[in-house]
């Protein structure tokens, strides 16, 4: 995801942060009011708590509770764990999903990665953008030519269609796509009795 990117940006724009993730979120609240345009990080979904505040009060609202005077061009990139043990790999997606004010995207695959950074780069509107561990080492499996080189923007508002069907539609959020893909089976074989014991 950084790769070219300390080469791109102005040595003077680009620094590591303390770990305090209150400290992180509160300067890019105050920068993006301030007219800047920001990218920060979160190493794990588990200190969101850290932050509580400042995503779910400042970050979420002054947009809103400035009548549109102030916009909030930040994405916050979070990283949902999945191995590094109990204060490491907690989702918090469901909590995040309910705040008012947020744009929330959970890319699943290394195409949508990218163009839903590339729109939640473009846009106004704070973006909490997930990524979860476990998709970090699964290559494109959906689009045939891959991830393209150039740019390209995902629409937020629309959902990402996988495989496209006439009878059933499936519902995945996150990594679960990979899940349901190695367990499909032909529907149709089960039948399934409803409020019944059998």
């Amino acid at each position: 995801m950084y790769r070219g990117l300390t080469e791109a940006l102005p040595y003077h724009r680009l620094f590591n942060a303390p770990i305090s993730e209150a400290a992180i979120v509160g300067a890019a609240v105050g920068y993006a009011m301030s007219g800047g345009r920001v990218v920060a990080e979160l190493m794990y979904a588990d200190f969101m708590g850290r932050a509580g505040d400042e995503i779910f009060n400042q970050l979420s609202k002054w947009q809103s509770m400035s009548a549109g005077q102030l916009v909030m061009p930040v994405v916050l990139r979070i990283s949902v764990g999945a191995k590094y043990g109990a204060q490491h790999s907690q989702d918090w997606t469901a909590l995040v999903h309910h705040i008012p004010g947020l744009k929330v995207v959970y890319p699943v695959t290394p195409y949508d990665a990218k163009g839903m950074m590339a729109a939640a780069l473009a846009g106004t509107d704070p973006v909490v953008f997930l990524e979860s561990q476990k998709t970090y080492d699964i290559g494109e499996m959906f689009v045939e030519q891959g991830v393209p080189e150039g740019d390209y923007e995902i629409d937020l508002s629309e959902p990402s269609i996988k495989r496209k069907g006439k009878d059933l539609t499936m519902v995945t959020l996150g990594p679960a796509l990979y899940n349901r893909r190695r367990r499909r089976r032909p529907v149709g074989k089960r039948v399934w009795h409803l409020g019944r014991d059998r």
